[in-house]
């Protein structure tokens, strides 16, 4: 046998060898699996998964739905809200000094703010400067430091209601000072909408308007129906946002001008009702889960009410009735071909 014969026979014996040992690991590893235990305790598992976890204890939950104010009534009553706050909200002497019905007090309160007294039993009542006082956001949340709070305390509500409950509740207690619009008073204004804010935020208040087609607006336009960001803006903000806009936004200043269309004039008031209609997107003024029960009719005379109820001959309804119909849905036709010009003949 040649030398190099001898040579790769003493190879391939070594690399056998090697082999063997490289199977026996997973082999190893695999028994040893099986003759471990998997520690289940209560200790251990109350670190992934408990009740305060899923309850949100400290930790703010928005709500899974728009929040009813109507539903937010019945809760007020279960809850036993009256003893201290009375039926009307204004407060019972010697049980507390708060008047949820002061228009301008109310003005100045977070939802966030709100839901964290609520659920939490604790809070600090903070005044939040008007972005355009100073100019940035940055500079607000110094202005905010410096300003003086007030600690709040109430009873913690995070085990006697649910999530939705509390977010209910909340937003009844704020429409004892500023009620919702009605239906009537939204669909006055749905063709003011429609004329001068939709074509940025949507008919829907999304922030899909027609000039952010593609989300070529940078920052995009606001999006009411996004709870973490309205619900911690204060209806004071809201105002100021829309009546002095935020310039480094692309947020136009509507206090003082005038929609010539829709003869309505942006004054100080107005504003106010225009919060209003935006705070509508995440908030309801209806009956959700707590509404009388409707009757139940056969599927025949269901479909005949529908059908009449939505039927609606052209000759009864006023002009400016059908108009702000067909503004409601969004920016017509017409103005989506004029882009941002159409806000600019609008508003004057």
């Amino acid at each position: 046998m040649t030398p190099q014969l001898t040579l790769l026979k003493r190879l391939a014996g070594k690399l056998n060898i090697y082999g063997l040992a490289l199977l026996t690991i997973p082999i190893a590893v695999s028994m040893t699996a099986c003759n471990s235990q998997v520690d289940l305790s209560s200790t251990k598992s109350e670190k992934l998964a408990n009740r305060e976890t899923t309850m949100g204890k400290d930790v703010v939950l928005f709500p899974d739905a728009v929040p009813s104010t109507a539903d937010g009534s019945v809760y007020w009553k279960q809850g036993s809200c009256a003893q201290c706050h009375g039926d009307d909200g204004k407060g019972v002497a010697g049980a507390t000094t708060v008047d949820l019905t002061n228009v301008e007090w109310m003005r100045h309160r977070k939802p966030l703010d709100q839901y964290k007294l609520i659920s939490f039993g604790t809070g600090e009542e903070v005044e939040t400067p008007n972005t355009s006082a100073l100019g940035t956001a940055e500079e607000n949340a110094l202005e905010e430091k410096g300003r003086p709070s007030r600690h709040m305390t109430h009873d913690a509500y995070l085990e006697k209601l649910t999530k939705r409950q509390r977010w209910d509740v909340i937003f009844y207690a704020r429409s004892l000072a500023s009620p919702l619009l009605s239906a009537e008073e939204r669909m006055a204004m749905n063709a003011v909408f429609g004329a001068n804010c939709a074509v940025c935020h949507g008919s829907r208040g999304a922030g899909d308007g027609q000039l952010n087609k593609g989300l070529v607006l940078q920052p995009a336009p606001a999006n009411f129906t996004q709870f973490d960001r309205f619900y911690d803006r204060t209806d004071d903000q809201l105002w100021d946002h829309i009546a002095n806009g935020i310039k480094w936004e692309g947020m136009p200043n509507f206090l003082g001008k005038e929609d010539r269309g829709n003869k309505v004039k942006f004054d100080a008031d107005y504003i106010w009702k225009l919060v209003q209609y935006v705070r509508n997107f995440h908030e309801d003024s209806d009956f959700v889960l707590e509404g009388p029960k409707k009757a139940k009719l056969p599927n025949s005379e269901k479909n005949r009410s529908v059908a009449n109820s939505t039927r609606i001959e052209d000759k009864s309804v006023p002009e400016k009735t059908r108009l702000s119909e067909k503004l409601s849905s969004g920016v017509t036709e017409e103005n989506r071909a004029k882009g941002s010009d159409y806000k600019s003949e609008s508003v004057q």
